[in-house]
């Protein structure tokens, strides 16, 4: 991503990030969306079940994004900065979820304040 930012001198408004899930990849992918985003920007992280994949969203959280996750399968993640509103979501209430120990301390989409 890096790369193609260097290319095409370009930053982006959505980033969706969902590549290698050893560390240090997605910690690295978490920076280079970090220094390729909009100020108005929202980045969406797939498989926060790892937690390896939790370390970029919470570098974006440390860094002063604003982050929160969705009740989904693999749960979804969001880090958003600026004028941007994640979209909403209602996890499926037929499921009985359960979040990994790793994601306790975020806000989950549709549940609660």
């Amino acid at each position: 991503m890096l790369d193609l930012a260097g290319v095409e001198r370009r930053r982006w408004s959505l980033i969706f990030v969902d590549g290698n899930h050893d560390r240090p990849h997605p910690l690295l992918d978490a920076k280079t969306a970090a220094l390729v985003a909009e100020d108005d920007a929202l980045i969406m992280f797939h498989d926060l079940a790892s937690p390896e994949v939790a370390e970029g969203l919470a570098y974006l959280r440390d860094a002063g994004w604003n982050t929160m996750i969705y009740q989904t399968m693999q749960i979804m993640g969001a880090a958003w900065g600026g004028r941007v509103e994640p979209a909403g979501h209602g996890p499926d209430p037929s499921v009985e979820w359960s979040l990994p120990g790793h994601l306790h301390e975020y806000r989950v989409a549709g549940v609660g304040p």
